[in-house]
């Protein structure tokens, strides 16, 4: 199940159990965690381009897909480009922070900041009006508000 994971330093991001992407374990909760927070992420004025109209995140559904896993790749190109000292590997993958030897290596850690700075749910992220029941109960579960 996704949770709130201490980074240290009194900083608090979202986490996944499991790693998303092809080849990973793909939990329902963790797959829901990482749509959420790619939806977020490119429903920014800045970020809307970058998906074109090939790609669109309009539903969340649990179930790791092939879009999904190029819009992981687009997500991991635009940190390496617009975040100074990012090192992601463009492979599609989400793996939990404590797997990655150091937050600029981390897509996840790096999710969490993007959407911490631009959404007003990141605190509180069953209250987004966007969200389906299933992605709010999976919310209410990991210790969100």
């Amino acid at each position: 199940m996704s949770k709130i994971h201490d980074v240290g330093a009194g900083v608090k991001m979202y986490n996944v159990s499991h790693a998303v992407g092809e080849g990973m374990p793909n939990s329902k909760d963790d797959v829901l965690l990482v749509q959420w927070m790619l939806k977020v992420h490119f429903n920014r004025a800045d970020k809307k381009a970058m998906l074109g109209q090939v790609w669109k995140m309009e539903t969340l559904t649990g179930t790791c897909t092939q879009e999904l896993i190029e819009i992981i790749k687009i997500y991991q190109y635009d940190a390496n480009l617009n975040i100074r000292g990012a090192r992601l590997k463009l492979d599609g993958k989400i793996y939990p922070i404590q797997v990655c030897p150091g937050l600029n290596q981390s897509p996840l850690a790096l999710l969490n900041l993007s959407v911490a700075g631009h959404s007003k749910f990141y605190k509180a992220p069953s209250k987004d009006p966007s969200l389906y029941s299933e992605a709010r109960t999976m919310f209410e579960r990991c210790g969100t508000v």
